[in-house]
């Protein structure tokens, strides 16, 4: 289900994972200011962030999409396709569009080659994704919704999103090694394997 998304009701609060989403929610506020890139049309989006880098650092993303993970266009599409059904491609795509964004952004496999693409590659994958998404969001459920609206959001400004989460990384991520880099090339070795 979606339940990033209803963390706006939840994030203050005691418990360990309300402090953390709220660290990670508060470090991207900042980030934005210190990029110059603040919004004041797209809370939603700092919410569905700050519970996506949580989900990365509790290895729930991974319990949850691993599975779909994969690292080449082709087979996303394949796999999508052989599903058939909305809320399955909805899912593919949301989580490969979630994974490029992490990789890009916080994680910087670019560097480590561990992703099969360039930056800009990388960038318009990530944007069809988030729009594939979203597209198929909405189809299933008839209408515009939260969710469908954040990911559209995440599509139109990716390079933004990519570019505050790379600062939040090198000037926030330091107080916070918790989320470690072991993580991700766990979820890219799974993906290569094919599972």
């Amino acid at each position: 289900g979606d339940v990033m998304l209803s963390h706006q009701y939840q994030i203050v609060g005691t418990g360990e994972r309300e402090e953390s989403l709220f660290f990670m929610l508060d470090s991207l506020l900042r980030s934005r200011i210190e990029t110059g890139e603040e919004t004041t049309d797209d809370e939603d989006v700092n919410v569905y962030l700050a519970g996506l880098l949580h989900s990365f650092m509790d290895q729930s993303f991974e319990a949850r999409n691993g599975a779909l993970i994969t690292p080449y266009e082709s087979e996303i599409f394949t796999q999508a396709e052989a599903r058939g059904d909305l809320r399955s491609q909805y899912r593919i795509y949301r989580s490969n569009g979630d994974y490029v964004l992490m990789a890009t952004g916080v994680f910087e496999l670019l560097r480590s080659g561990r992703l099969d693409a360039d930056e800009a590659e990388l960038v318009a994958r990530g944007r069809t994704y988030y729009r594939y998404a979203s597209n198929f969001h909405e189809r299933f459920s008839r209408k515009e919704t939260g969710v469908s609206v954040v990911l559209g959001k995440l599509s139109d400004r990716f390079e933004v999103y990519t570019k505050v989460l790379s600062h939040m990384r090198v000037s926030y991520f330091n107080l916070l090694k918790r989320l470690s880099q072991g993580e991700i090339f766990h979820i890219q070795r799974k993906a290569q394997e094919g599972l």
